[in-house]
């Protein structure tokens, strides 16, 4: 086939869309549900944290708190009957501290004050010393 300006010019156009399809498959992965609270200004999730099968911790965004006021106002609930709490735990800065717990499946209320004045602090749920991942969620724009 004899290469034109035309051919030349929709197999560009083929290459970059299907370069920013891949590139949106990238963005739909990252976004995935385990990065919960609000993972943005004005995006909040919520999320499920299970150990050793069972729902151990759940966690949601107050509606309207991801709206970078340096506050984070969450609701904690304990579903499962282990004899731990439910504990949101942030760290920001120097601060390394448990903001809420939960011992029932009903929601409770707690918030955190950002400590570093940027909206954006590290997260954990869990319940008992055991249940704590190794792993700190981001909560930004909060």
């Amino acid at each position: 086939m004899k290469r034109t300006r035309k051919t030349t010019a929709k197999r560009v156009i083929a290459t970059t869309a299907a370069s920013a399809v891949g590139l949106l498959a990238a963005l739909v992965v990252a976004a995935s549900p385990a990065e919960a609270f609000c993972y943005a200004q004005g995006d909040a999730r919520s999320m499920n944290y299970a150990y050793n099968g069972h729902i151990v911790a759940r966690e949601r965004a107050v509606s309207g708190t991801c709206d970078g006021d340096e506050i984070y106002n969450g609701q904690l609930a304990d579903p499962y009957n282990d004899g731990y709490a439910a504990r949101a735990r942030f760290r920001d800065g120097s601060y390394n501290a448990i903001a809420g717990y939960a011992t029932t499946s009903a929601w409770n209320s707690y918030r955190f004050y950002d400590q570093t004045g940027n909206s954006t602090a590290y997260f954990q749920i869990y319940s008992s010393p055991a249940s704590r991942p190794s792993y700190w969620e981001i909560n930004r724009g909060h």
